[in-house]
């Protein structure tokens, strides 16, 4: 895929064929891409442009739609859904991931570098190749296509900048060639067009002098000069005064350059073999090559003086393992300690089973030098705590016994802290962490220069120079570099490693990518594709959410295959896999991210990789144990394993798949066997219940025996009991996973609903939950039979057309049958009235057009039989419902001549009908002819479908009689339909495209809508949004612009499995009717406000900044506000600076009425920040918070420099509350008043409060934790041990006091009596902790961070309690909900998700409360059986949190139970009953 940009913009395919992108936004949106590229630009930076300034309050939902478009534009063979490989999401937002040579705007800037790397190299001939084909990329101006865009201004003018050096240099190596006659013509053209700059004139003297006109050489300095001093007042610069001076010397430099002595024949000795490493790490025998690192060895041999053991950790690619394994190790072998050189070197890595890897130090007596490299895979993804625990004390043993004279750990900087989970290491490392520096300029200069040095080898000072730009202060790119050096390596010339050759190889940025994409190329098409499914295998994500290794055994990658061992061999080759022994692996991490390709495949296989990360080692261990049964997987993980299984791309080993149909199998044995045991246990109860009735009777006397029998029939009940129970689970289970699967809307609802009336589980609730958010806008779905072909809405209600023609009402069970087939034999066309259930009926029978009017109950004749006067086509009624509107075709005055159309207008009240004198001729051969009425009569497009051209396709205004013709675009696609509106006319195409026009006939617009094709579109009757159904994906919403009349996707609509055929909006605007062919009729909730849940009002002049607390359950609650912006703009975390009023907002909950607002001062602002690339730092405000006292008569409001004390009751505020200075300053530098406050909470007994300060705002040294008397305000004590505290919670029992830091992602459990620290943790990944909380019973912990992360802790092992769970977008605040199971956070773009924290997973998809801006400051309340989510100062959204609230709104949307034919299909054997219509 090639992007030009120099120019207009053009994309073209590897065959160099035209790749189109369709779309005015898509192709802006690919242009604003390139002009970021190679960098990220952010979503706001791409919204603000997309939509010039003001992005509306769906351009997030929208700008995800246009990039979606523009990845199929460039990549249509890829399945719909996925991210491709071109435009790929990162961090804040896109970026466009094409390699370098592919985009001609970097393209051109490399190869005039590489070109001016040749001329500095004396290869004036390489320069002028590598110039001119830079030049030659130049189709026009820059972003031709937007002329005036203030995007691409900055890369204009780089660009500039890069033509005109390329010139120059092409210029100066022609000269060097002694081209100056050549020259000479192009820079005296230059020096015309561009008088002012020096770098012509300078060439045009140089090209003079060498051409032998050295008086003219002379005479253009003066020209030269003299137009300086007139038009700037200034004299000529350096360079120009030396040439000149040069010239009157006759100076040889300015001679023709002799050529380079030749070289000599061959490469020096040594120089055949590579001296740097790539990707692979630098072992012991490499330590002649290995440098760079002295500072570091010198430092390690130090610390190993009196130390036993040491870690060294850094952050992957600082070459940890290079430094120990070729640095520290030889130094010891060579005897940098006393008697080191007798320790053997024994290096191993942990692995799977890492205890195992030491079984060879058993019986050694040593001494030995242990070192345990990549040590961070004792914490990865699935491995063994207890296998963890048994090595490290192992590696302690070794110690202690002498065997081990020395240990070197070596793991990654994001698993330094895990080290604290094992205390006998902790105490025994006492803080010996060496950390791995970033290299200095003089250790990168001697990475590059001593290695080539010792293999005979030069380098070019440039080369060298350039190495240091690229690489100084990333500390790691070393692995990058690396491979670089190598590609330069590869393209030495004469024994010289050149800058060209570095550049040519991609440099640091992109010689990893042409080195696996070269061993990419090198396999065929199945190579490939075996290449993926073995490289996305050697991948995971470690703790903190990054990628990492994953070693895997020879088992899993090879089966025998000699096609496998092929794409191994070639990637190991090029030293991108590592192949050790029976172990595979990525040479190094910098593979996983810095591939373009890979990084895609990755990002698609995340299901896969969560799979697999405990089906490889189960399955494996399953084998090795002789395939037991009871290993085998059950429930909701066997079926994800078989989800993923199934896909195309999973591509299990043998040993897994074994196991997965193993699962499989014992799965459906589990399940017969239940239903076999129920019926037995069943039978084996009437057996007893009968025996002992009978011995009962015959035997009174018998009690013992009576006893026995009682005894084993109430065993028996038991047993049965249970079995039945285990048998419904399954049953329940089973239906929530084939409610996914099930075609039709209504069917697979029935199914989620019906599993959790059949068990309550956790998997049957959160798929009913899910069903429910997925289809949120669904108001109800109606099965109807005979096929609704076509329908139209009369009033509130629905007409439905088919076999048999229904109505339905809001309100009505089902679809009232009122005509049957036969009953509306020669109906041509319908219309409904926008004011009342009634509709129109127009057709053709053996006496001549009629007209009806229909209701539910009546049918009668509007107009005498042919009253017409011709064939109806099309037909609307008035905004007011008091007309009738109908297009007929006629004959014409003259048969030769043709028929014409004209429109006739019936009053529905009297009957008589009217000549609108409007129409024209039916083009000759039109058959069929074609009307298409807007929906208030207002105007129509006739066409003749298939006729051609464009002439004939008409839009007629009915009000002035206007007609113009559509321009219809040349297209390929075929045309499926017109559809006319008050405001122009839609054209819908065959390829799912939608045309646009004006009321003149003019395109306004062209939009891609669906795949498959557009089989109708509808605009809303205020004309503010409108909707196209079709292919996939089905329904989509649209909003309209009012001024520009433009239309942006607003939200697709998720139900109908398939394609849609039509679709009807009611009159009133709020619902919105969808058909398809299996005779399913959606009915849409499309209020702004509709759908599952209901408005929460916002609070009018304030917006909620933080958590809000509960006073009264159910009726009061206090929320901290912030005053609202009066000059708008800002975003959550950029909040505008007139926001800073601080006040506690008295709620009802129950209504969402503000009692009253009680001000309690104001926030300072902070040293500024920009927390976005490119734009002006923004002053940085302190978070606001309340809390409320036990008594709940009192709550404490921080607000940025004090505490405030506000009575519940009275509402009267206290006297506020500060803390000491800590030395903080405000935006322009000057001392605050007192200290920051960020956070508040009340002792157990309400005497005190716990203020938090140092909230990350770089004051250091200081207690961040101050204990305060309430009624005073006076600081008692100040609990050591923390430096800064951001965010708190106590337990609800107030025993427990959690604080997490501000600028760290510690979070510390006090004892709230004693402030003794009752445990502390570390959290992985770099995001800061934004909220805590306990759970009811305070048992556990839930942390939440910046980056989405959710972490629940067990407060009483100080541990995290299962695997972290991530949102995926930064999260604000997390609340338990009632039962104790789940935690509901709230997300920055305006969503809550629900989080089941005893099994780490979500529970279904996020939760929309915003539709507002794209940042939204979301803040829950957990109200009863309620969830309350408070949008900043949008209004909010109130969620039932009850799976029986679940199943009503379930039930609300099918009105009917499974019939008992889907009950015996989806049920056998068990007994019907209702899914819904029993529910109260």
């Amino acid at each position: 895929m090639r992007i030009a940009v120099i120019g207009p913009l053009e994309v073209r395919g590897d065959d160099d064929v035209p790749v189109p992108v369709p779309g005015a936004k898509e192709r802006l949106l690919l242009a604003v891409l390139a002009a970021g590229a190679p960098g990220t630009v952010s979503t706001d930076r791409i919204a603000d442009v997309l939509w010039d300034g003001t992005p509306p309050p769906t351009a997030r939902k929208s700008l995800q739609a246009h990039v979606v478009r523009l990845r199929s534009a460039l990549e249509p063979g890829r399945p719909r859904g996925s991210p491709g490989r071109y435009v790929a999401r990162r961090g804040p937002g896109y970026a466009l991931t094409v390699d370098r040579a592919d985009l001609d705007a970097l393209h051109a800037g490399d190869l005039a570098a590489r070109g001016r790397a040749h001329l500095l190299a004396g290869a004036p001939a390489e320069a002028v190749t590598e110039l001119s084909a830079a030049l030659a990329l130049w189709r026009g101006d820059p972003y031709a296509d937007w002329p005036d865009a203030g995007f691409a201004e900055g890369e204009r003018r780089r660009l500039a900048e890069v033509r005109t050096g390329a010139l120059t240099g092409l210029h100066e190596a022609r000269l060097a060639l002694g081209q100056h006659a050549l020259v000479l013509p192009e820079v005296e053209r230059l020096v015309t067009e561009e008088p002012l700059r020096e770098d012509w004139w300078r060439l045009l003297v140089l090209a003079l002098y060498r051409a032998g006109r050295q008086a003219d050489a002379l005479a253009a300095t003066r020209r030269v000069r003299a137009l300086l001093a007139e038009e700037l007042g200034a004299a000529p610069g350096p360079a120009l005064r030396g040439i000149e001076a040069a010239v009157l010397a006759q100076d040889p430099v300015l001679d023709l350059p002799a050529p380079p002595p030749a070289a000599p024949d061959g490469p020096p000795p040594g120089a055949a073999r590579c001296p740097y490493k790539g990707l692979a790490a630098y072992q012991a025998e490499d330590a002649p090559l290995f440098r760079g690192r002295a500072r570091l060895v010198a430092g390690l041999v130090a610390r190993l003086v009196d130390a036993p053991l040491t870690v060294v950790s850094g952050p992957s690619g600082a070459g940890k393992s290079s430094a120990v394994r070729a640095g520290l190790v030889p130094a010891l072998g060579a005897g940098a300690l006393p008697g080191s050189s007798a320790w053997r070197p024994v290096v191993v890595t942990p692995g799977r089973c890492p205890v195992d890897v030491l079984a060879p130090l058993a019986d050694d007596d040593g001494p030995v030098l242990l070192v345990v490299d990549q040590a961070e895979e004792l914490w990865a993804p699935g491995s063994d705590p207890a296998e963890r625990t048994a090595f490290l004390d192992a590696v302690l043993g070794l110690l202690d016994d002498g065997v081990a004279a020395r240990c070197v750990l070596v793991l990654r900087g994001d698993a330094v802290g895990r080290l604290t989970e094992h205390a006998g290491l902790t105490a025994r490392l006492d803080g010996r962490v060496v950390l791995v520096p970033a290299f200095t300029d003089a250790e990168l200069r001697e990475v590059v220069r001593e290695p080539a040095t010792a293999v005979g080898l030069t380098v070019e000072p440039y080369l060298v120079e350039a190495v240091v730009a690229d690489v100084l202060g990333r500390p790691s790119a070393l692995p990058l570099l690396s491979t670089a050096l190598v590609g330069t390596w590869e393209r030495r010339r004469d024994g010289t490693l050149t800058l060209a050759g570095y550049l040519a190889a991609g440099g640091v940025a992109g010689a990893l990518t042409r080195t696996a994409e070269a061993a990419w190329a090198q396999l065929d098409a199945r190579g490939q594709a075996l290449a993926r499914r073995l490289l996305v295998r050697l991948a995971d994500v470690g703790d903190g959410g990054a990628l990492v290794r994953r070693p895997v055994p020879r088992a899993e990658f090879d089966d025998g295959d000699p096609a496998r061992r092929e794409v191994v061999e070639v990637f190991v080759a090029r030293r991108l896999l590592s192949l050790d022994g029976d172990r595979l692996e990525v040479a190094h991490e910098a593979l996983l991210t810095a591939w373009p390709r890979l990084a895609t495949w990755l990002e698609e296989d995340a299901a896969g990789r969560a799979v697999r990360r405990r089906l490889g080692p189960t399955a494996h261990d399953w084998d090795a144990a002789g395939r037991p049964g009871d290993e085998l997987y059950r429930g909701a993980r066997l079926t994800a394993a078989l989800d993923w299984a199934d896909r195309p791309d999973a591509d299990p080993t043998p040993v897994e798949r074994a196991f997965l149909e193993a699962s499989r199998a014992a799965a459906d044995a589990e399940l017969a066997t239940a239903h076999r045991r129920a019926d037995r246990e069943a039978a084996a109860r009437r057996r007893t219940r009968g025996l002992a009735v009978g011995l009962a009777a015959v035997l009174l006397v018998a009690l013992v025996t009576a006893g026995v029998a009682v005894r084993a029939q109430r065993g028996a009940e038991v047993r049965a009991e249970e079995a039945r129970r285990a048998a419904l689970v399954a049953d329940a289970n089973r239906l929530a996973t084939l409610s996914t699967q099930a075609g039709r809307l209504d069917l697979s609802l029935l199914l989620a609903a019906q599993a959790v009336r059949l068990a309550g589980t956790p998997d049957t609730e959160d798929r009913l939950l899910t069903s429910l958010v997925e289809r949120r806008r669904v108001e109800r779905v109606l099965h109807t039979q005979g096929g609704p072909v076509d329908g139209v809405t009369g009033g509130a209600a629905l007409l439905l057309q088919g076999s048999e023609w229904s109505w339905w009402s809001p309100g009505d069970p089902a679809p009232r049958v009122v005509r049957h087939g036969g009953d509306v034999r020669g109906a041509g066309v319908v219309a409904g009235s926008p004011t009342e259930e009634l509709a129109a009926v127009a057709g053709v029978d053996e006496l001549g057009a009629w007209l009806r009017l229909v209701t539910a109950e009546t049918d009668e004749r509007l107009l005498p039989d042919d009253a017409l006067d011709g064939l109806p086509v099309g037909m609307a009624f008035t905004p007011d419902g008091r007309r009738i509107r109908v297009v007929v075709v006629r004959p014409g005055p003259d048969p030769a001549g043709g028929s014409r159309w004209g429109v006739v207008e019936v009053d529905r009240d009297g009957g008589s009908a009217s000549d609108l004198a409007v129409g024209g001729p039916v083009p000759s051969g039109a058959d069929p002819f074609a009307a298409r009425v807007s929906s208030d009569g207002a105007a129509v497009v006739t066409w003749a479908p298939g006729s051609g051209p464009a002439g004939e396709v008409t839009f007629t205004d009915l009000a002035s009689a206007r007609q113009v013709p559509l321009q219809v675009p040349r297209r390929t696609a075929a045309t499926a339909d017109f559809r006319a509106f008050p405001s122009g006319a839609a054209q819908l195409w065959a390829d799912g495209a939608v045309t646009l026009y004006d009321r003149d006939g003019a395109v306004r617009q062209q939009v891609d809508a669906h795949q498959g094709g557009v089989s109708d579109v509808q605009l809303s009757p205020d004309g503010s949004w409108a909707v196209t159904v079709g292919g996939a994906p089905g329904a989509l919403l649209w909003g309209v612009d009012p001024v520009t009349g433009l239309w942006t996707q607003r939200e697709a609509l998720s139900g109908h499995p398939g394609a849609v055929t039509w679709a009807r909006i009611a009159p009133d605007g709020d619902r919105l009717f969808t058909a398809a062919p299996d005779d399913t009729v959606v009915v849409w909730d499309v209020r702004p406000d509709g759908g599952f849940g209901s408005v929460f009002p916002a609070m009018a002049g304030w917006w909620v900044a933080g958590r809000p607390e509960v006073v009264d359950p159910g009726r009061l609650a206090v929320v901290p506000v912030r005053r609202q912006s009066v000059t708008g703009g800002g975003t959550v975390l950029e909040p505008p600076v007139d926001t800073r009023e601080v006040a506690v907002a008295f709620l009802d909950p129950a209504t969402g009425e503000v009692l009253e607002v009680v001000p309690v001062g104001e926030l300072p602002a902070m040293p500024a920040y920009s927390s976005v690339a490119g734009r002006p730092p923004v002053p940085v405000f302190p978070p606001v918070s309340v809390a409320v006292s036990p008594d709940r008569g009192r709550v404490a409001v921080t607000s940025g420099l004090a505490a405030t004390v506000v009575d519940t009751r009275t509402r009267r505020p206290g006297s506020p509350i500060r803390l000491p200075w800590r030395g903080e300053v405000d935006d322009d530098g000057r001392p605050l008043p007192a200290a920051v406050v960020s956070c508040a909470e009340w002792a157990p007994d309400g005497s005190h409060l716990f203020l938090c300060s140092g909230a990350g705002w770089a004051i250091e040294g200081g207690p961040g934790l101050a204990v305060v008397d309430a009624a005073t305000g006076r600081v008692e004590s100040r609990p050591t041990g923390m430096s800064d505290a951001r965010v708190s919670a106590v337990s609800a029992d107030g025993r427990l006091l959690a604080v997490g830091s501000g600028s760290r992602a510690v979070v510390r459990i006090l004892d709230a009596d004693t402030f003794e620290l009752v445990d502390i943790t570390r959290l992985d990944g770099p995001g800061r902790i934004e909220d805590l909380a306990f759970s009811p019973d305070g048992e556990r912990l839930v942390v939440v961070d910046s980056t989405g992360v959710v972490q629940v802790l067990d407060t009483g092992r100080g541990e995290p309690a299962g695997d972290p769970v991530r949102v995926g977008v930064p999260v604000l605040q997390a609340d338990w909900l009632p039962d104790g199971r789940t935690v509901a956070v709230s997300a920055l773009d305006g969503s809550v998700t629900l989080v089941g924290a005893e099994r780490g997973l979500l529970r279904g998809p996020p939760l929309p409360v915003s539709s507002g801006t794209a940042e939204s400051s979301l803040h829950l309340l957990t109200a009863g059986d309620e969830l309350l989510a408070l949008s900043g100062q949008d209004p909010g959204r109130r969620y039932p949190l009850r799976p029986e609230d679940w199943l009503a709104a379930v039930c609300g949307m099918v009105g009917r139970d499974l019939t008992p034919a889907e009950w015996e299909q989806y049920l056998p054997g068990r007994e019907w009953r209702p899914t819904c219509t029993d529910l109260p």
